[in-house]
C-alpha cells in the first residue's frame, strides 16, 4: 500500500480552474455543491429556450434585409453601367430568385428569400441613369417578413 504524502506547514493547495485540489480543504474554505452546479446549469438552460426564438427572427431579418440591399446595390450597379457607356442597361428577373444584369451575370437572392407581388420582369436604365418605365416596386417576401425595393423615375434605389 502507498502512503499519501502529507502536506508540510505553510504549503498552499493546487489550484485549477478556481477548485482547491489537495488533501484537505483549508479550514473555511468552501466548495461548489452539487446543487449550485445544478442550479446554475439550470438558469443556464432557461436563458437560453428564452434568446433562441429571438436569435432566430433576428437571422430572418437580417438575411432579408442583406438581400434587399444586395439587390439596390446591383440596380445601382447597373445604372452606373448605364451611364458610364451612354448605352440602355437591363436588369431581368430570371426566377423567383435570380436575376441577370445584362453585361454582369446572373444573382442569386439568400436561399429562401423570394421575389412575389407584381415585380416587374425587367427594368432598364437608359444613358442618363433614369428608367424607361418610370416607377418600380420589387418585393421580397422571407416567410412573413417583405421588404420593398423602390426603384423611382431618376433611377435612384432604395429598400422601403
Amino acid at each position: 500500500m502507498t502512503a499519501i504524502p502529507s502536506r508540510t506547514v505553510g504549503e498552499s493547495p493546487r489550484r485549477v480552474w478556481g477548485f482547491v485540489h489537495g488533501p484537505r480543504l483549508r479550514q473555511g474554505a468552501r466548495g461548489v455543491t452539487r446543487v449550485e452546479i445544478l442550479m446554475t446549469l439550470a438558469v443556464v438552460g432557461i436563458l437560453a429556450a428564452i434568446a433562441t426564438p429571438r436569435i432566430e427572427s433576428l437571422s430572418r431579418t437580417l438575411r432579408i434585409e442583406g438581400s434587399a440591399q444586395a439587390f439596390v446595390g446591383d440596380l445601382n450597379r447597373a445604372r452606373t453601367e448605364a451611364i458610364k457607356n451612354n448605352a440602355t442597361a437591363t436588369v431581368a428577373l430570371t426566377g423567383a430568385q435570380t436575376y441577370r444584369i445584362a453585361g454582369i451575370g446572373t444573382r442569386y437572392l439568400d436561399e429562401e428569400v423570394r421575389f412575389t407581388g407584381t415585380s416587374p420582369d425587367t427594368v432598364r436604365f437608359t444613358g442618363f441613369g433614369t428608367t424607361e418605365d418610370g416607377r418600380e416596386v420589387y418585393t421580397l417576401r422571407l416567410g412573413e417578413l417583405e421588404r420593398n425595393v423602390v426603384l423611382d423615375a431618376a433611377g435612384q434605389a432604395r429598400v422601403e
